[in-house]
């Protein structure tokens, strides 16, 4: 938490929404001391973060399965809320077909060990299994990625 003038811990002011309502807080990574965010990757623009997403795919709300949203799905709007949040707050497309409330870029024991979503994966094209594609050597041969560590 930020500090005052005397050195005492103050609470963060929330920044307010349309109509006066408290917008919460939802970034992801280290707090500095100023009540700025480092995040976990450093990276801030929506086309790191759609670059992440390709090869690790997201979480839902739920945090059950990884799921993929192709490029063209996010709006001008969700780039927005990917550079301000490094998630996707607000309703998107899964390649599935379904509509996730939001998607985040997993941490890394999630991109490990969770299952990817079969209907994702039908509808990319690569196999159903565990884990990031990146991180499937299955996966990694169809993306192209063998010859990359």
């Amino acid at each position: 938490m930020p500090c005052d003038e005397a050195g005492a811990l103050r609470p963060l002011q929330r920044p307010a929404g349309p109509e006066g309502a408290l917008l919460r807080p939802v970034r992801a990574g280290r707090m500095t001391a100023d009540g700025g965010y480092i995040t976990p990757s450093g990276q801030e623009s929506a086309d790191e973060f759609l670059g992440f997403g390709r090869l690790d795919w997201y979480v839902t709300k739920a945090w059950r399965a990884l799921h993929y949203v192709r490029p063209e799905d996010f709006t001008a709007e969700h780039r927005r809320s990917m550079e301000d949040d490094w998630a996707v707050l607000m309703p998107v497309r899964l390649a599935c077909g379904r509509t996730a409330a939001e998607v985040r870029i997993p941490g890394i024991f999630t991109r490990m060990s969770h299952q990817r979503c079969t209907g994702c994966c039908r509808a990319t094209g690569l196999p159903p299994g565990k884990g990031s594609p990146k991180n499937d050597d299955e996966c990694r041969k169809l993306l192209g990625l063998e010859d990359h560590l």
